[in-house]
């Protein structure tokens, strides 16, 4: 395959989808016996949209087969694919939490449901202290976010959730699966949203609605 320039379909992680991907550079090693051959392709690849760049390794073996009988191949990509977009607020909470976050995102893209887990944990905590500060047990940390009402019953449940399963990681070995996982960076996102990213929302579309008011003309008597 070294030299192949044939346009292919593939996941991009700048364009955050399949794109058409051509091959810069390919170099292809093979060997076998009588009865099996085999090859790795080691490629350089672009996007045709964006003109990311990706690195991927083709293997092909003569005893794979897709489902039509022809023969398969197996492909690996660095960077993976993107498995989580970071929300277009991501910029808005503090780096020490953004520093967190940014592992758990390459966590998810690497499969290590351990890490990302514990990960969430720990920007959670990061979150509340940087609300409340360090004000004892995890319990008493959510008792004060209640008291001071930044947090309702309901998403303190959601909160001890998160925790629950960060320390079941790190503890006694729970690996979450990818549902499970996405219900953990679900609760998470909403979470950080909420403290660092709606209340801008929500100045702004005040401003916005005071501006408004000064255009709508008064009522006549």
């Amino acid at each position: 395959m070294a030299g192949d320039k044939t346009a292919e379909w593939c996941f991009c992680n700048q364009c955050l989808r399949q794109t058409r991907h051509q091959i810069i550079t390919s170099h292809s090693v093979s060997g076998g016996d009588e009865d099996i051959s085999w090859s790795h392709d080691y490629q350089i690849i672009s996007c045709l949209g964006c003109e990311n760049i990706t690195y991927r390794t083709r293997a092909w073996c003569s005893e794979w087969f897709n489902g039509d009988g022809s023969s398969g191949y197996s492909d690996s990509y660095y960077p993976p694919p993107v498995s989580r977009q970071k929300p277009e607020w991501f910029a808005k909470i503090p780096d020490e939490i953004q520093s967190v976050m940014s592992e758990v995102y390459v966590t998810l893209q690497a499969g290590s449901r351990y890490l990302a887990t514990v990960g969430a944990r720990t920007a959670l905590d990061l979150l509340i202290i940087d609300k409340i500060g360090d004000v004892g047990t995890f319990k008493d940390k959510i008792n004060r976010l209640q008291a001071d009402r930044h947090i309702t019953t309901a998403e303190a449940a959601l909160i001890e959730a998160i925790t629950d399963a960060g320390n079941a990681s790190a503890h006694r070995g729970y690996a979450p699966d990818a549902k499970n996982l996405n219900h953990v960076m679900d609760i998470l996102e909403a979470i950080l949203d909420k403290f660092y990213a709606a209340e801008g929302r929500q100045r702004k579309l005040a401003a916005q609605a005071a501006a408004l008011r000064k255009e709508i003309p008064p009522r006549t008597p």
